[in-house]
C-alpha cells in the first residue's frame, strides 16, 4: 500500500502481512474461498459456480440482502434457478424451490452450519425430483450424473462452511 509503512514488529510472518496489498490480505485472513466479485446488484459476492455436468451447475456465494446476509447455495440449469437457499441463520435462514420460486420457506434449523447441511442435503435428495417435475422439456429430460452431484456438494460445503467463518458471521451468532 502506497505511502503506508507498518510499525516495527518482530514477529516477521505479521509484518510481512502488514505489508501486503489489502485485498490480498482481507482474503488471506478470512480464507475467502474465491477472489471476490460482485453482482450488479449487489446482493451477490464472492460468487464461485461448480459445474456438476453440462447445463448443470452449483452457486456458492455471499448474499446480501435486507432479510439478513450469509452464504447461500442455488442449483441451476441454463440460467434458471431450481433450488435456492439463504443461509441468514435464526428466523431469517430460508429457501425457495421451483415451480413455486416466490414462495419463502423458513428453516427449521436456527444455525447458519444447520443450514448450510440442510441445503446440501436437500439438493442431494431433491435436485432430481425438481429436474424431473419441471414444466420446461430440456430441463426435465436431464439426467443428474449423481457422483458428480457429490463431487460438486462437497465442494460447495466446503466453501459455504468457509463463509460461515467469517468475522461477520461470527459476530452475527453471538459466537
Amino acid at each position: 500500500m502506497p505511502g503506508f509503512t507498518p510499525p516495527p514488529c518482530s514477529n516477521e510472518k505479521v509484518e510481512r502481512l502488514l505489508r501486503e496489498p489489502l485485498h490480498w490480505l482481507r482474503r488471506k485472513l478470512l480464507a475467502r474461498p474465491v477472489a471476490i466479485n460482485a453482482s450488479p446488484d449487489g446482493t451477490r459476492r464472492d460468487e464461485h459456480r461448480i459445474e456438476i455436468q453440462h447445463g448443470l451447475a452449483i452457486l456458492v456465494y455471499w448474499k446480501v440482502a435486507p432479510l439478513g446476509s450469509g452464504p447461500a447455495i442455488i442449483l441451476q440449469t441454463d440460467k434458471i434457478e431450481l433450488m435456492k437457499f439463504d443461509c441468514f441463520g435464526g428466523s431469517a435462514g430460508h429457501y425457495h424451490v421451483a415451480p413455486w420460486y416466490g414462495a419463502r420457506i423458513a428453516f427449521l434449523e436456527t444455525t447458519i452450519d444447520q443450514q448450510i447441511d440442510r441445503s446440501i442435503r436437500e439438493i442431494k435428495q431433491n435436485a432430481a425430483t425438481y429436474l424431473n417435475a419441471h414444466l420446461r422439456p430440456e430441463i426435465s429430460s436431464i439426467v443428474i450424473d449423481e457422483p458428480a452431484l457429490v463431487v460438486a456438494l462437497a465442494d460447495a460445503a466446503s466453501r459455504l462452511k468457509a463463509f460461515a467463518q467469517l468475522p461477520e458471521i461470527q459476530r452475527q451468532n453471538g459466537n
